[in-house]
């Protein structure tokens, strides 16, 4: 009896050395990613052109081939961002993201074609300059918040197609 106690006790110190932080919930929402505020500058055209409006970051820039990127899982995007608001807030975790992010813009599709009526209506710009977006580097697998988006559906920034 006193052996299998000591087993216990030996397996369960090993047990215990080799939990870090097991399930905290404060680290819960720690998955690497991004996020900010999507903000919308003026008015927004007719709900039947905005068919769908994502948050796309993209590995290179510019985007050599947008669709193979995006298929082949090299960009990432949010889920559909909602009609009609003035600011958004957006988060885009999954535990597997890393690495750096050179493109990060918002996309409107307007168009019947899925896979083609697609146009870029915000750019993240840590200097305001649309010209020249900025990367963001999430590293081994960090979390950058503060990726503000402004978007002005009437001013489109330069077109990476």
């Amino acid at each position: 009896m006193r052996i299998r106690s000591l087993l216990f006790a030996a397996v369960l110190g090993i047990l215990l050395a080799s939990c870090d932080h097991g399930l905290d919930p404060a680290l819960a929402d720690s998955d690497p990613g991004f996020g900010g505020t999507v903000r919308v500058d003026g008015a927004w055209p007719p709900e039947d052109s905005v068919r769908q409006l994502r948050v796309v970051a993209f590995r290179n820039y510019p985007p050599s081939d947008i669709l193979a990127e995006v298929l082949g899982g090299t960009a990432v995007y949010s889920d559909e961002l909602p009609y009609g608001e003035t600011e958004i807030v957006y988060t885009q975790q999954d535990e597997s993201l890393n690495g750096a992010f050179q493109y990060v813009v918002v996309a409107q599709n307007y168009g019947d074609d899925l896979f083609a009526d697609w146009q870029v209506v915000g750019v993240y710009t840590r200097s305001g300059n649309v010209e020249e977006p900025s990367p963001i580097d999430l590293g081994a697998g960090s979390y950058v918040g503060d990726v503000d988006i402004s978007v002005d559906f009437y001013d489109l920034p330069p077109q990476p197609f």
